[in-house]
């Protein structure tokens, strides 16, 4: 069987003033620092139980 990927692709719109496409990734770079964040903190509070 042939495996098959699928290409995330990020998130566009239009900017209605200028009919330019502009990514979404600002706010997708900020939800992902925080959800970074929330991850090392529970991994530090695994390390901590762990100890």
């Amino acid at each position: 069987m042939a495996e098959h990927k699928q290409k995330r692709q990020t998130p566009t719109r239009r900017d209605e003033e200028t009919g330019v496409e502009t990514d979404d990734a600002p706010a997708t770079s900020e939800s992902g620092e925080k959800l970074k964040a929330e991850l090392d903190d529970l991994l530090d509070e695994i390390d901590e139980v762990l100890e």
